[in-house]
């Protein structure tokens, strides 16, 4: 059973989880519980986990809890992961954090990982990157996609194709997916 205490805007501050026979007891990702914080206009910005004793704990993926940061239109640009003492952490994922920027019809544009010192790492994710580029038409569909390596080097999403080009007809429905094999055709990563 999961317990949550609420603030007076009726948000989450605090889960606590708890057994059958009314024990605290440890989640799957090994806390007994996480309270959150929100800014003034209501962004989820950070969250903290604790064990069975009600103080700071790693959880299963090695890090103790998250901060999060928005732009003036409440785009999620930046994500870091501390450890018990506050201190940032290179969660198991392989980063200790990740940071967005957005058009101004609020497409995602790009996203970094980043280690320790702001360095570019590779996500653990299903497709590892570093960065990705995305560039969209003036409707916000997709053009092309870009992924780089923690180098800044472009990688392969399949052997020999770097990206897919996007084609739209007047409807908005994707008629044309051309595949980017020339090495010329690919942005600096920068």
């Amino acid at each position: 059973t999961i317990v949550h205490e609420y603030d007076l805007q009726g948000r989450k501050k605090r889960s606590i989880l708890y057994g059958p026979e009314g024990e605290k007891t440890l989640s799957n990702r090994g806390v007994a519980g996480w309270s959150n914080q929100y800014d003034s206009v209501g962004n989820f910005i950070k969250q903290s986990y604790f064990g069975l004793d009600g103080q700071p704990i790693l959880n299963s993926s090695g890090y103790a809890g998250w901060s999060d940061e928005y732009d003036v239109r409440g785009n999620h640009i930046k994500r870091s992961y501390f450890g018990i003492n506050g201190e940032p952490i290179v969660a198991s994922f392989g980063y200790a954090g990740r940071t967005q920027k957005f058009d101004k019809r609020d497409n995602e544009i790009e996203r970094r990982y980043f280690g320790l010192q702001g360095e570019l790492v590779l996500n653990q994710d299903d497709t590892p990157f570093a960065l990705r580029k995305r560039e969209y038409n003036k409707h916000g569909q997709l053009l092309v996609e870009w992924i780089f390596d923690a180098n800044g080097a472009a990688i392969e999403i399949e052997p020999g194709v770097y990206a897919y080009r996007h084609r739209y007809d007047k409807n908005g429905a994707e008629v044309e997916k051309v595949p980017v094999t020339s090495p010329l055709e690919i942005p600096h990563s920068d």
